[in-house]
């Protein structure tokens, strides 16, 4: 998507001083040609940027899921041996709080996949 000094310096190519006296000069079209390249590029960069943005963020909140999915097994893991040992107050507090985190951690994985896909509909 281009920005807005982008557009702007296109509308000068076209309106520029020199476009009416060499209208059918080669070095009038050599350079509008690199400029449109020029342009080309830098639309390229700006989307490779927003790419990378984008899996970065994913790379994080993937991580950040697993690392509080994880934290939620052990939740779980010490309500297990809680409630083995019959103290089952302590045993439901795990269990919450073990229950609290792996939906904390399912809710940021799926953020993350609707952000590298950018919010497409399959």
């Amino acid at each position: 998507m281009p920005t807005d000094s982008v557009i702007e310096e296109a509308q000068q190519t076209r309106e520029g001083p020199d476009a009416r006296s060499d209208e059918g000069s080669p070095v009038l079209l050599l350079r509008r040609l690199t400029r449109v390249l020029d342009l080309q590029w830098r639309i390229v960069l700006l989307q490779a940027k927003m790419a990378a943005w984008r899996v970065t963020l994913f790379i994080g909140l993937i991580c950040l899921g697993a690392v509080v999915g994880l934290f939620a097994l052990v939740c779980l893991w010490i309500a297990g041996f809680q409630g083995l040992m019959l103290i089952m107050p302590v045993a439901l507090a795990w269990v919450t709080y073990g229950v609290i985190h792996a939906i904390a951690a399912v809710v940021l994985i799926v953020v993350a996949q609707k952000t590298l896909h950018g919010g497409e509909k399959s």
